[in-house]
């Protein structure tokens, strides 16, 4: 009698909540992402990283704020300003990362301490305790109050927050980035930029949940898909870097139609408006310039210029 009840029961629980499980399959990067207490968020489960970067006619527009989207009073490279940015809209982190003296790992772009902190010295020649004494600089020489953060603590409080985009300044040592990011089961919150197909097959030797960035243009395409098709990973383990110049509508299907999401970048001088510099573009053009590249087909921008971008997201889904 009592297991009869049981199952009975079992089996309203099913009939119960399958309609809402059904209704809210994870099929789009738009179902990870959440925005709460004023902060977006991009929550990946475990194993689910390449659902995220699976392209479909659904596919929201994102942002890869470039070294963690700096802006005045929030450096690059910093966890505050990621959570500065993450106010502003759903994005992907672009970080750099560097190796010390000591061998640990900090994020920052140069090689030199001098631009980025109120310190000096070459990165790989001073030791993690040191750099930690520094203090920040924003982009305008503004003193701040943070410090350089290592990537362990950067890959600790990136869990259910983003993914980072790890930009490695040294493939000498892909292998002890990859150690880190497992001994920490981080895999989930990574995007790892790769240099060729030879390091992304490294990468994914080691650690196959990490999520390879590949680059392609319209010049390589075939090329780079005929290397993928002869390593170890399939395409669902890639997204795709076209360039620093919008692509066309046509190269953008061409990617989407293999289930692949683009992330272009959005730097330096742009064929749209004859050269010119991004940074010497007024806000309507480069409200033009970023528009176009949502227009033609691309999913991702990444840009020094978030906030701009993140009005235009917000707005459309208003």
């Amino acid at each position: 009698m009592k297991k009869s009840i049981l199952i009975i029961a079992s089996i309203f629980l099913i009939v119960a909540f399958l309609p809402s499980v059904l209704a809210h399959p994870i099929s789009s990067a738009s179902d990870f992402i959440s925005f709460e207490d004023g902060t977006y968020s991009i929550e990946i489960p475990d194993g689910q990283i390449d659902k995220f970067f699976h392209w479909n006619a659904n596919y929201p527009k994102l942002i890869s704020a470039h070294r963690g989207g700096f802006t005045t009073g929030f450096p690059e490279n910093a966890i505050a300003t990621f959570e500065n940015t993450l106010t502003t809209a759903p994005a992907l982190l672009e970080v750099d990362v560097r190796r010390t003296a000591d061998g640990s790992w900090i994020l920052m772009h140069d090689e030199d301490l001098s631009r980025t902190t109120n310190g000096k010295g070459i990165v790989k020649q001073t030791n993690l305790a040191t750099i930690k004494t520094f203090l920040l600089k924003d982009n305008q020489g503004n003193l701040t109050p943070y410090h350089v953060p290592n990537l362990e603590e950067t890959l600790l409080w990136a869990n259910g927050r983003t993914i980072l985009e790890l930009d490695l300044k040294s493939d000498d040592y892909t292998d002890e980035v990859v150690e880190i990011i497992s001994q920490l089961d981080a895999g989930d919150r990574v995007r790892f930029i790769t240099d060729n197909i030879e390091q992304a097959t490294k990468i994914y030797n080691l650690n196959p949940e990490i999520h390879l960035g590949i680059s392609i243009s319209a010049d390589n395409l075939n090329a780079v898909l005929a290397e993928v098709a002869a390593a170890p990973f399939t395409l669902r383990k890639i997204s795709v870097f076209t360039g620093t110049q919008p692509q066309s509508a046509d190269f953008y299907q061409k990617l989407h139609a293999r289930g692949l999401v683009t992330i272009q970048g959005v730097f330096g001088e742009q064929n749209l408006f004859e050269n010119t510099s991004i940074d010497e573009l007024n806000e309507k053009q480069r409200k033009t310039l970023f528009d176009s590249v949502f227009d033609r087909g691309g999913d991702v921008i990444a840009s020094d210029y978030y906030q701009q971008i993140a009005d235009i997201i917000v707005s459309d889904n208003r």
